[in-house]
């Protein structure tokens, strides 16, 4: 067992019939394939799922399976109680939940799984693994502990957002165990070129070319 909270927040899934997931405001690459590798295996599991984001989804990560399906909403009119419960993931401070600087949680159940060292512990359960690079490595370990049989579309999201908070593997918190568990959702189906390539790669015209403005005018 990887963390001792993963029994307690599979019971409150067993629980729920309706559950929500969050991706970040100005949402990156861990933010969207953690929670959508989330509502993956929490529909696998006869759940009902929805993922909200208080912004639009980058251009970058619509490779994604089901990324159309996360939906932007206003958090301040949004009706939370139309869930059982509420997974806040990859988000420190509840502010960067909704992209609202003030703002109580909801009166429902909130399991808050995270890998900053500045998050605020605001959940009913709260899973907080500073060691991790990325909440996708930590989803990974949570995973394993609920038995979850891992596919391509699971391991291609939890993928991305590894390689997404870890710059391709390039910084100094990389460890062993990371590129096991990267080496592991390979071998599951998914593909690291492809992420790497819509990621770092696949800019847009107009992006490069406010690039060379911006470049230019430094001079």
């Amino acid at each position: 067992m990887n963390y001792k909270e993963s029994a307690k927040i599979l019971k409150e899934v067993k629980k729920a019939k309706k559950i929500l997931v969050n991706c970040h405001r100005g949402p990156d690459s861990d933010s969207v394939g953690s929670a959508l590798a989330l509502s993956r295996v929490l529909t696998s599991m006869d759940k009902e799922v929805s993922v909200i984001c208080p912004s639009d989804i980058p251009g970058d990560l619509k490779f994604l399976d089901n990324a159309d399906l996360i939906r932007r909403v206003n958090c301040s009119t949004f009706d939370f109680s139309d869930y059982d419960l509420f997974f806040i993931i990859d988000s420190s401070t509840y502010s960067m939940v909704t992209g609202l600087k003030d703002g109580d949680t909801p009166s429902i159940s909130t399991v808050v799984i995270d890998h900053h060292i500045s998050n605020e512990k605001f959940g009913k359960i709260n899973l907080i693994d500073v060691k991790t690079t990325s909440t996708g490595e930590l989803l990974f370990k949570i995973f394993e502990d609920w038995g979850i049989a891992m596919d391509k579309e699971i391991a291609e999201c939890l993928l991305t957002g590894i390689i997404g908070d870890t710059g391709s593997f390039q910084y100094q918190n990389v460890g062993e165990g990371t590129l096991r568990i990267a080496a592991s959702l390979m071998d599951a189906g998914a593909d690291k070129d492809k992420i790497i390539y819509n990621i770092y790669r696949n800019i847009d015209f107009k992006e490069i070319k406010m690039w060379g403005k911006f470049i230019e005018n430094m001079k």
